[in-house]
């Protein structure tokens, strides 16, 4: 299950959701964009309580490439 999505612009959270779900879709645009900046998604997963005993109370991650914008 996904607890938290996070797009992460130049190393910093930029936006988040909470779906709590095993799907997530959102829409988001960067206000605050200028010249350039490097995004990524992060998600952190809700441990799993059937998941082995070392990994039971553990939050998990998972994140995308970078993917680098630059204003033509």
């Amino acid at each position: 299950t996904i607890q938290k999505a996070e797009v992460v612009r130049n190393g910093e959270v930029a936006f988040y959701t909470e779906p709590n779900d095993l799907l997530a879709e959102f829409r988001w645009e960067d206000r605050d964009f200028s010249d350039s900046a490097y995004y990524y998604i992060r998600l952190t997963l809700r441990p799993d309580a059937n998941a082995e005993e070392y990994m039971q109370n553990r939050q998990q991650f998972i994140w995308s490439s970078p993917v680098w914008v630059q204003e033509q």
